[in-house]
């Protein structure tokens, strides 16, 4: 195991290099480092599967309170108009919402890096 910020030799289950005093964070440390290989790992990133999750869990949210909003205003439209407007605003503002987030996830997602390798060439 190697200490990240001055490259010495640790010994295993040491919390201080004893080189340069820095703390020794242990999933920055490769304990079999090649010549090749940095001396530190990356933390771990989410997995695809989870930013997958992460958005169907928001869009659905989304549709939640779009559908809700509708329903809500429909359901107090003679009995309490105020708050049927209201929920009819909300719905309307996440469905606008939700349309400039879309567009920006294909923008963002296809047509950015797109043109960005085309103005490589």
């Amino acid at each position: 195991m190697h200490c990240t910020h001055c490259g010495s030799q640790l010994s295993p289950g040491v919390e201080y290099c004893p080189n340069c005093g820095a703390k020794v964070n242990q999933w920055k440390y490769n304990h079999n480092p090649t010549p090749n290989q940095p001396y530190y790992n990356y933390p771990p990133q989410p997995s695809p599967q989870e930013e997958d999750a992460l958005g169907c869990w928001l869009t659905f949210a989304c549709l939640m309170v779009f559908f809700l909003g509708f329903i809500l205003a429909e359901m107090w439209k003679h009995s309490r108009p105020n708050a049927a407007r209201t929920a009819r605003t909300i719905a309307i503002v996440m469905t606008v919402l939700q349309g400039a987030g879309i567009i920006l996830s294909i923008f963002f997602g296809v047509m950015l890096p797109f043109l960005i390798l085309s103005s490589l060439y």
